[in-house]
């Protein structure tokens, strides 16, 4: 395993050192029924576990003015009561109750000179119910690596399969945490300083995906309140529904289930411009997706392996359905133009020119306002079957996507047993009506669920009224 952090590993860092109000942590909320485990018995099962997770008892190394790569180092001090906290949401122990404590921990930073990563016991919850919130920096895992958490906590380690049908994936696995926008930049600001002769070859076979990408970046959305300066504190919320609806659309309407996910956000997006009282343009929401790269059946890298599409949300078009056929056909053309490959292949360029250029390149990048992406929208890998927690039962797991970067909402997406869970990240100053998205996904799921029920009686009823 190497100890050496890639560009893209590193990029998450880098963002984070110029944005004083981002925290790159991605995070899972497990929620459990029964008796809450003691600290004691809490901390032998990660003491147990723990050397499961790559640079799980690793610190940050990192060298001045970054004319090196970070590298992980063992933590000669490690001891994972530090890592282990203890809270108590307010009574009732409502889910919204849980999702402000999720909301405030998840804004604090991690603490650089330890391993960067934290696990929270919440207990207080209605129905005798708990929970724990697994809190990582971008750079030590991504969504495909992360699920690894799981099988630290989990009685039996589950087999984490992707979301839906791998239709955003390239390689046949799940969508991962979110993509920077700047490690992206890192490649293109790099790619003119040189690079073997074998990738330029590549370069030029996905020039027309790489160029259509950097277009993407480079053009701006319209302006509206959902892009724009964030502050450093959040806002959290969560929506559920049922992994069969989901399945059923995808049968009638021909799509994928990420196709469904993201016509459930583009309306609930639609919804909240109407609700503000703006005008849901065509060009008003561009969404970073993004997309695995991993090789199939291979060993999961620690590392982050992701490209990602920038495609703009129908939230101009009125009718949920023909949003839905809008959206499956923008990412098949995507597909097709092969911009899926073209962001990995992107940011793979700066291995081969100095780290410092980069991380420099990276620095300066956050620092302007971009202007293209407003939101989000990340799939995770989740548990097929049910699953127990110290003999304890799972009943959901809700996913937690980090924002920066003008980006004041973000999306991520989890599929449990039989569950399709949202998790919403918001900023807490220019998003106060996060409440309301749940109410807008799940509705819109409504709307697609009877559009799909009369879809099939149809040809029923024309068989009935036939001579």
């Amino acid at each position: 395993m190497s100890d050496k952090l890639t560009p893209l590993d590193a990029g998450f860092l880098e963002v984070e050192d110029s944005d004083s109000h981002a925290s790159l942590a991605i995070g899972a909320l497990v929620i459990a029924e029964g008796p809450v485990p003691t600290d004691r018995e809490f901390l032998e099962r990660l003491s147990s576990r723990i050397r499961f997770i790559p640079h799980g008892t690793d610190c940050l190394h990192t060298v001045p003015v970054d004319l090196a790569a970070p590298t992980w180092t063992a933590d000669p001090n490690f001891d994972p009561a530090r890592h282990v906290m203890r809270i108590a949401v307010p009574s009732p122990g409502r889910l919204q109750d849980v999702a402000a404590t999720v909301a405030w921990i998840m804004s604090e930073r991690l603490d650089r000179d330890r391993p960067l990563w934290q696990c929270w016991l919440i207990e207080g919850l209605e129905a005798d119910r708990w929970a724990v919130l697994t809190k990582a920096h971008h750079s030590l895992v991504d969504g495909v690596s992360g699920a690894r958490l799981f099988d630290v906590l989990f009685d039996s380690p589950p087999e984490s399969e992707p979301v839906g049908d791998n239709t955003t994936s390239t390689s046949g696995t799940a969508s991962e945490k979110s993509a920077s926008l700047y490690s992206t930049f890192i490649g293109v600001s790099t790619a003119a300083l040189g690079a073997p002769v074998r990738v330029s070859r590549q370069l030029l076979r996905r020039a027309a995906g790489f160029a259509h990408l950097l277009g993407d970046v480079l053009t701006p959305s319209r302006r509206t309140t959902l892009i724009g300066p964030i502050g450093s504190q959040r806002r959290y919320a969560t929506a559920n529904v049922r992994m069969q609806d989901v399945k059923a659309i995808c049968s009638t309407f021909d799509v994928t289930v990420n196709d469904v996910a993201l016509a459930c956000v583009t309306g609930a997006l639609r919804s909240l411009l109407l609700h503000r009282n703006e005008d849901p343009d065509g060009h008003s929401v561009r969404c970073l997706v993004p997309v695995s790269v991993r090789t199939p059946g291979g060993d999961v890298s620690p590392h982050n392996e992701v490209s990602l599409l920038l495609p703009f949300l129908p939230v101009d078009v009125p009718d949920p359905v023909d949003r839905l056929q809008v959206i499956h056909e923008r990412l098949s053309r995507y597909k097709r133009g092969g911009e899926s490959r073209s962001g990995h292949f992107v940011t793979t360029l700066a291995q081969y020119v100095p780290f410092v250029s980069s991380a420099w390149f990276v620095r300066l990048a956050a620092r302007v306002p971009q202007q293209s992406i407003v939101t989000v929208v990340t799939d995770i890998p989740g548990p097929t079957r049910k699953c127990r927690l110290m003999g304890r039962e799972i009943v959901s797991i809700y996913p937690f996507v980090p924002i920066a970067v003008r980006l004041r909402l973000g999306f991520a997406l989890l599929s449990y047993s039989g569950q399709f869970a949202f998790g919403i990240t918001a900023d807490y100053d220019s998003v106060p009506e996060i409440d309301l998205l749940p109410t807008f996904l799940e509705s819109e799921l409504r709307i697609l669920v009877s559009a799909q029920e009369s879809s099939v009686r149809e040809p029923d009823d024309t068989t009935e009224s036939g001579p």
